[in-house]
């Protein structure tokens, strides 16, 4: 898949895809960029492949002389690195890398990483940027990739973001977004670019008059900064490309951008299992006496987990069990859950010192006045820095509690890097922290702390599943790095728990805004109450994705709860064999809408629901109905159903 035919020259080609790399006098770049499944090229124009500044000064792999459309300024060509030499790599999933070598003066030596895979129309790039000099260096304003990626020319196509909505000619990046879709309607060919840079860290520009896409590191309100001592290297996120050919609206356009996202993702659970969580409608408000009752409804209706949320430890109390709920301790609440064949789950919050008896002022993030920040107006809990040595301290508790308790799944949550919702400054300004300088440098540090508490508890519990929230993680929806960082992620609190605030269908089309891109399997889309008399609908919403559901599962109706029985058992049964990976919406109007999981197999489910006075009678052929084992497609009036194929 990969060759060169000169010193010069690198071709990465798996017959999906071709991507032709030249460092030359003028330095590295792009020169070609084929689909090969239609033969069109996607480079429209050579661009930097990557770019940044060191100790203040801008440098670029590329340089031609130019001049700039904005504001006249020219710029003359230059090869700020040496190119040094290129090896290959193979891994045992069939992929191969591209390496090449590069090194400025005496002080950076930066190696360039193609990854492509057989099978996939797309490929990932990162770099290793390592100081070869005897003093600390800054890096600063990094780009990973600087693209002009367009089936025909980027003026025959229009760019969407957020997956479907199209954006205005002007500025055609808002910069945080998650990923880029460029799309010829004419040619039916597109492309997705898209970033494993976590969070808010995250940073897309893409400006027609430059007419280049930047996948960068932030370098606005969230800063990159990154000081490397000597002989230190920073391997940084990916740039992700995949290319497809189809009409917009087709479903299988996004497969291979969602096969190169899962790539590189940690390891599912041998099998999908639905989760059961407490947090709606308890809240704080659970007890030994409300868990024994959940336990065994948890266990008849086929689900997997039951994961206690907040309310388990008293304030102040250094995360013990809350003695008044639990008299006998967490220790017989977990061995209870487990004993019924269920797995363990908690939650607990990393953010701030919630739980804790005093939170150390040392460890704790520090506002732009250099005071504490707090969790809220009340001032009653301290936010803290995943960039001091906090990440030590919270990783020794959080191992504490998973072999004290046999966790089996850890929900992490409460904003530490920035708030969602905006309560809190964004980052920290401490001066004193011993990840990071300042303001500047602290996202990085922060996200290198929950990496670092990612992989210690893995390397201590290699079964259990960390999931940092969305809350924890500082996005308000999922994309490839928070799914990077958990088996399993939690990306929302939508619950239709109140409905009228929040109906059930106008929840999931929320839900299929993101399934139809990144890799179903793995997102705990929210915590759905199967406690009504819709919780069938609500259950086969949570289906979509790695299925979570709350509620109070005493109000099920005797009917309810045989429904949901049935459709959990046939699910468990179409994926006892693999997850299934794929995701497809089906329709999607006022009157119906329904989703299709599937496997490469063949394995599938589908959903269905109806909204409307009539019978409704799709066709799909091959389909089951999952509780009365009939071949036809059918759902009633104003009802949902569910059919597999196995």
């Amino acid at each position: 898949m990969i060759s060169h035919p000169d010193n010069q020259t690198f071709i990465l080609d798996n017959g999906l895809v071709r991507r032709i790399v030249i460092s030359d006098r003028c330095g590295l770049h792009t020169s070609s960029f084929i689909n090969s499944q239609s033969g069109t090229e996607l480079a429209y124009a050579r661009g930097s492949e990557f770019s940044l500044v060191v100790d203040n000064k801008e440098l670029r792999s590329f340089s031609t002389p130019s001049v700039n459309e904005l504001d006249g300024t020219e710029n003359s060509a230059s090869a700020d690195f040496l190119f040094e030499g290129s090896g290959t790599e193979k891994f045992a999933d069939g992929s191969q890398a591209l390496n090449l070598r590069f090194r400025h003066d005496s002080k950076l030596a930066v190696t360039v990483s193609y990854r492509i895979y057989p099978g996939i129309a797309g490929i990932r790039k990162h770099l290793e940027l390592t100081n070869i000099s005897d003093k600390n260096i800054s890096i600063e304003r990094l780009i990973i990739d600087n693209m002009t990626y367009a089936p025909g020319t980027p003026g025959a196509c229009r760019t969407y973001f957020d997956l479907d909505r199209e954006t205005p000619v002007c500025f055609a990046s808002e910069c945080t977004e998650d990923i880029i879709r460029v799309h010829n309607h004419q040619l039916d060919e597109g492309v997705f670019i898209g970033s494993s840079i976590p969070g808010v860290l995250r940073y897309f520009l893409y400006f027609p008059h430059w007419s280049s896409v930047s996948c960068s590191y932030n370098q606005g309100g969230a800063f990159f900064r990154k000081e490397l001592v000597p002989q230190e290297v920073f391997t940084t996120c990916d740039s992700l490309i995949a290319v497809y050919s189809g009409k917009f609206e087709d479903a299988s356009c996004p497969e291979n951008y969602r096969r190169l996202v899962r790539a590189n993702l940690p390891a599912l659970p041998a099998k999908e299992g639905v989760m059961y969580c407490t947090w709606l409608p308890f809240l704080r408000n659970i007890s030994d006496e409300l868990i024994s009752e959940l336990v065994p409804l948890t266990r008849e209706m086929g689900f997997d987990y039951l994961v206690i949320d907040d309310g388990w430890f008293k304030e102040k109390s250094d995360w013990q069990a809350d003695e008044e709920k639990f008299p006998s301790g967490l220790e017989a609440v977990s061995e209870k859950i487990r004993n019924a064949g269920l797995k363990f789950g908690l939650w607990f919050n990393i953010g701030t010192d919630y739980g804790a008896i005093a939170g150390d002022d040392r460890l704790a993030a520090r506002s732009s006045n250099g005071e504490i920040k707090y969790f809220s107006a009340a001032r009653d809990r301290k936010v803290m820095c995943f960039g001091s040595e906090y990440r030590y301290y919270i990783t020794e508790k959080l191992s504490e509690l998973a072999e004290k308790y046999h966790v089996s799944y850890f929900k992490l949550d409460f904003s530490a890097i920035n708030s969602p919702y905006n309560f809190t400054e964004w980052g920290c300004h401490s001066t004193e922290h011993c990840f990071h300088k300042n303001y500047n440098d602290s996202f990085t540090a922060m996200y290198e702390g929950m990496m670092y508490l990612r992989k210690t508890l893995k390397k201590r519990f290699p079964d259990l599943i960390v999931d940092f929230s969305f809350e924890a993680f500082g996005t308000a929806r999922p994309g490839a790095a928070a799914l990077e960082y958990s088996e399993l992620h939690h990306v929302s609190n939508f619950s239709a728990l109140k409905t009228a605030f929040q109906q059930i269908h106008s929840v999931r089309r929320s839900f299929y805004s993101w399934l139809g891109v990144l890799p179903c399997e793995r997102i705990l889309n929210g915590l759905l109450s199967i406690q009504s008399d819709e919780g069938v609908e609500y259950f086969l919403t949570s289906l979509a994705g790695a299925p979570l559901v709350a509620g109070d599962l005493r109000k099920l109706s005797p009917k309810v709860k045989e429904r949901i029985t049935k459709c959990c058992a046939a699910f468990k049964k179409v994926t006892d064999k693999g997850a299934l990976t794929a995701f497809e919406v089906v329709c999607n109007t006022f009157e119906h809408d329904g989703f299709i999981r599937k496997s490469d197999d063949g394995r599938a489910i589908l959903c269905l629901f109806n909204r409307t006075d009539e019978v409704w009678k799709p066709e799909f052929p091959g389909f089951i109905n999952a509780e009365n084992g009939k071949d036809s497609v059918e759902v009633p009036p104003h009802d949902c159903a569910m059919f597999t194929k196995i």
